[in-house]
């Protein structure tokens, strides 16, 4: 996987797979404040992209990004030797304050990384910066 050895200092950022329960239970365990409908779209995500992944003939990892600094990234899909950071943010208004973590995972994993996706609750398809498009999730999932 690319960026795996890389180092940032204590930043250095720990892909770990989705969808078990261990890691749900770590993750929501860690959060100081827990949104249930944020927690409860990020789960739909998932799903969906569980689905998406089990209905390909080409293998696809479903992961999810953490620094020990606190820097995470909801949903990695890595294929074909690149990786997609996807951000979940249950708002209507995306904000490009809303990346920063997608921004630093692609500053960790460099050409490895796509643009990031920013996925929310809203109807607007728009990019926030250069390198993070925002869309709402029903159109994507």
């Amino acid at each position: 996987m690319a960026g795996e050895g890389r180092r940032r200092g204590l930043a250095a950022g720990r892909l770990i797979r989705a969808g078990g329960r261990r890691d749900a239970a770590y993750r929501r365990g860690k959060r100081t404040k827990c949104d249930l409908s944020e927690a409860h779209l990020e789960n739909v995500v998932l799903l969906d992209l569980l689905a998406w992944r089990d209905s390909r003939t080409e293998r696809a990892e479903l992961l999810y990004w953490r620094t020990s600094a606190g820097e995470e990234v909801d949903l990695v899909v890595e294929t074909g030797g690149r990786v997609l950071p996807i951000e979940i943010k249950s708002t209507s208004r995306p904000r490009l304050k809303d990346a920063a973590n997608l921004r630093a995972f692609r500053a960790e994993y460099g050409k490895a990384a796509r643009s990031g996706l920013l996925l929310h609750t809203g109807s607007a398809v728009e990019w926030l910066a250069p390198d993070v498009l925002a869309a709402p999730w029903w159109r994507v999932c």
